[in-house]
Formats: C-alpha cells, sequence, structure tokens
C-alpha cells in the first residue's frame, strides 16, 4: 500500500546508525568556563525524519529554448 511505497521511495528512513560519541575539549578552559569541566563528551545521533513532511525543495522546470 502507500506506506511501503514510502519507504521504498525514501530508503534513509529505513536505515538508522548507532549514536557516536566524541571526546570534546573546550578551548576556553578554566573554573568559569564549562563549568569547571576540562572535556565533555558529546553523544550524535542522526535526527529521525518524519516520514510525511514535504519536500524541502521545490523542482522547477527550466525554460525551453
Amino acid at each position: 500500500g502507500k506506506i511501503t511505497a514510502a519507504k521504498v521511495a525514501r530508503p534513509e528512513i529505513n536505515q538508522r546508525k548507532d549514536a557516536e560519541y566524541i571526546r570534546y575539549m573546550p578551548s576556553q578552559a578554566g573554573g568559569n568556563f564549562n563549568s569547571g569541566a576540562k572535556e565533555r563528551i558529546i553523544k550524535m545521533h542522526e535526527a529521525p525524519v518524519d516520514p510525511l513532511e514535504l519536500p524541502k525543495f521545490k523542482h522547477k522546470k527550466a525554460p525551453r529554448g
């Protein structure tokens, strides 16, 4: 039906990557900045894709000639 057709057209919906952890050391280290921490660990992951969201770009036909 419509759901399987949408999944075939947008394969990025089905693929989920694992979270990636990044060690971040700020350039301004000290008690006044970053709440005194010398480094941070950041969890990066893909933002979920809304299957009902409209396309972000509109395709326009180029004029002939």
